[in-house]
């Protein structure tokens, strides 16, 4: 019977802190858009945000980064990298790329997100776009594991 027991505890203490669960499912994603007169280049900005979770107990993701495409109907609208983040354990934290655009560069993303372009340029910006988790792909997904504790010691592994 103890024999028993200590496997079931080894495998419970295996599955409770093995390896981390990787961060590459983006949810909630969504769009800000706004428009800046005073830029006659790239008067167009737009930010392209969604959630990462971190469902480990002691692993933070450091300097979180990604590749992101932005895909409709099977086709990329357009492709940025995300700005560094750090994802504590047990959070949920927004990621986003920033992007200035042309009209050209924009149009071709309005179209089929019937953004209505006029409307972003009399108001200088519109609510958020939401979009389809299925819409974002992650590519090139890098961070660095490190371990809380390692972190609040201020210890570097």
């Amino acid at each position: 019977m103890k024999k028993y027991l200590a496997v079931f505890c080894i495998m419970g203490a295996v599955i409770s802190s093995g390896c981390s669960k990787s961060p590459d499912s983006p949810e909630n994603p969504l769009l800000r858009i706004g428009y800046d007169k005073k830029d006659s280049v790239k008067p167009f900005r737009m930010a392209l945000e969604f959630g990462i979770r971190n469902d480990n107990d002691l692993i933070v993701f450091e300097g979180y980064s990604a590749d992101v495409s932005l895909v409709v109907n099977g086709k990329e609208l357009y492709r940025g990298k995300t700005v560094p983040a750090d994802i504590l354990p047990f959070t949920f934290e927004r990621v986003r790329t920033d992007s200035s655009l042309t009209r050209e560069e924009f149009e071709r993303i309005a179209g089929p997100l019937d953004v209505n372009i006029p409307m972003v340029e009399a108001r200088g910006m519109i609510p958020p776009v939401y979009l389809a988790e299925d819409q974002i792909v992650l590519k090139k997904i890098t961070y660095s594991d490190k371990k809380l504790t390692d972190l609040l010691r201020g210890t570097k592994k």
